[in-house]
């Protein structure tokens, strides 16, 4: 599922010396992404808020949209969130990527994607 969940401003204005950005959630859970756009879109800081429950989905909202960061569960199914990670550094390396794990330790959360 995605949806553009934020009405964007415009990107030229600053806010607190620095461009809005637009944020690419990737988590399978919908309870996850609700919890992390809730937190997210009031930010003054951010223009546009993204979901994604794929790895395919955020590759073709990435191309879209072009957000500044992306927000990436580990444990997705097909593709993993550790693969998707490194695709999308590869492909834009421009793009702040964060890898999210509910496991307890990284090593874990590699094991589990």
């Amino acid at each position: 599922m995605t949806a553009l969940l934020a009405e964007p401003i415009e990107v030229d204005e600053q806010i607190d010396g620095c461009c809005p950005q637009r944020i690419l959630i990737v988590d399978e859970n919908e309870l996850i992404q609700a919890g992390l756009r809730s937190v997210l879109v009031d930010a003054p800081w951010v223009a546009a808020c993204y979901l994604a429950g794929t790895a395919q989905d955020a590759v073709a909202i990435v191309r879209r949209h072009q957000p500044q960061m992306v927000l990436v569960s580990a444990t997705l199914s097909g593709r993993s969130g550790l693969d998707l990670c490194r695709l999308l550094k590869e492909r834009m390396p421009h793009i702040k990527v964060v890898l999210m794990s509910s496991e307890g330790r990284i090593p874990g959360a590699l094991a589990a994607s």
